[in-house]
């Protein structure tokens, strides 16, 4: 996961001369996103903003045990390699969620692709795929069990940090994840995943008219799942007008929250001057 502090070639930013570290690569999101909603602000200073939060991009399990990507990569080998899991220091249920987490990997076609073509160094994902494809035959991509757990990983700390943006800008954040109370889709995003009955999100999407032989599609809500990304919206938009701290817009839609972040800083400074650090959320 890489972003570029230095372009090799200022009119190719893909071309890295100084890649940006995994936690830098947050940093930036929030300061893009704020200069986003600085400028919605200013063309529509009453406008009720909403910021999305992302779904996992593959299968997920619940966390057991404090497991590293390493160690479920090499649980995943010695599974496909045995048709079991070797005796570990696990416990018992994890090792039963962890057999059927692997499991679906090895049922799921939609994580893998034939004769997909990239340049690898491109951006982070398409070194994710270079990784998954030096371990496969030429031409054929699958995303492994170790790989999604780092994805999940990813997925995480981009919410955490789109969160902490929202709260410090006095924005509203949806979680897609299961933070929205809704009746229809209480686990949100979750559960509906490429390997299962009801998917909103799309595997590898093949396309024979694209360089690289993969659909924009591929990773990004199906049908189903713009449904329910816009039901869980609809929903927190409803449980939301129903707080009388928010008040509403003219618009009939909920008024942004109290910048916190701001909040915190002017209780702490009389004069409430000077900015405001990143990640002082909360009072």
């Amino acid at each position: 996961m890489e972003d570029c502090k230095v372009a090799v070639n200022q009119h190719n930013a893909t071309e890295c001369d100084t890649p940006l570290s995994y936690d830098e690569v947050f940093d930036t999101v929030e300061d893009r996103v704020t200069a986003v909603w600085t400028r919605i602000r200013a063309i529509a200073p009453q406008a009720s903003i909403m910021l999305l939060g992302y779904p996992y991009l593959t299968p997920v399990m619940e966390p057991c045990d404090g497991l590293t990507r390493d160690e479920v990569e090499a649980f995943n080998a010695a599974y496909e390699r045995l048709g079991t899991l070797p005796q570990s220091r696990l416990s018992g249920p994890c090792v039963v969620r962890l057999a059927r987490y692997l499991e679906s990997f090895i049922q799921c076609a939609s994580l893998e692709a034939d004769e997909v073509a990239y340049a690898a160094g491109s951006n982070w994902f398409e070194d994710l795929l270079s990784d998954a494809a030096a371990q496969l035959a030429p031409g054929v991509v699958k995303i492994d069990p170790g790989e999604a757990w780092f994805l999940r990983r990813g997925a995480d700390d981009l919410n955490a940090a789109l969160q902490r943006t929202a709260s410090a800008a006095g924005v509203h954040f949806v979680n897609a994840l299961g933070g929205v109370a809704s009746a229809r889709h209480p686990s949100g995003f979750v559960g509906h995943d490429q390997c299962s009955g009801v998917r909103w999100l799309n595997g590898f999407v093949a396309d024979d008219e694209e360089d690289n032989g993969v659909n924009g599609k591929s990773f990004h809500p199906t049908v189903a799942g713009h449904v329910g990304y816009a039901e869980i919206v609809w929903d927190f938009v409803r449980n939301t007008i129903r707080n009388p701290e928010t008040g509403l817009t003219e618009a009939g839609l909920p008024g942004n929250p109290i910048r916190r972040t701001m909040r915190r800083y002017v209780a702490e400074t009389p004069t409430g001057d000077g900015p405001v650090g990143r990640g002082r959320v909360g009072v």
